[in-house]
């Protein structure tokens, strides 16, 4: 069950990053638990702030882009003067599954930041 939660948010990190024009991924990075801005996810985004259903980003292109390439929903937060696009389900469940410790291979034991593929 991990490993398929693993290689489908790798899958769905790497289109994202593909809109971004970023380089893809060869595996996702190890982060912490329950923390919005050092999880898994966010490095992989280049440190967008990912919460539980949502990933938030300050820019429009970058909304957008992450919106077509989930082919999900975005809306901006007046609150947080920034972009929320919604996850889309698998990655709402991998970070369900991170934040329970489902996914031990994935969490940093240490508190510092790792770069990507380092």
């Amino acid at each position: 069950m991990a490993s398929r939660l693993v290689s489908d948010a790798l899958s769905l990190i790497n289109a994202a990053r593909e809109e971004l024009e970023l380089e893809p991924l060869r595996y996702l990075p190890k982060g912490l638990r329950q923390n919005a801005l050092s999880c898994p996810l966010s490095q992989a985004l280049d440190g967008l702030p990912v919460l539980e259903d949502r990933v938030m980003v300050g820019s429009d292109a970058g909304a957008l882009a992450l919106a077509r390439a989930w082919e999900t929903s975005c809306r901006w937060n007046r609150n947080e003067e920034a972009w929320e696009v919604e996850l889309p389900d698998a990655l709402k469940r991998f970070v369900k599954a991170l934040d329970r410790g489902r996914i031990p291979k994935l969490v940093e034991k240490r508190a510092h930041r790792r770069s990507v593929n380092s």
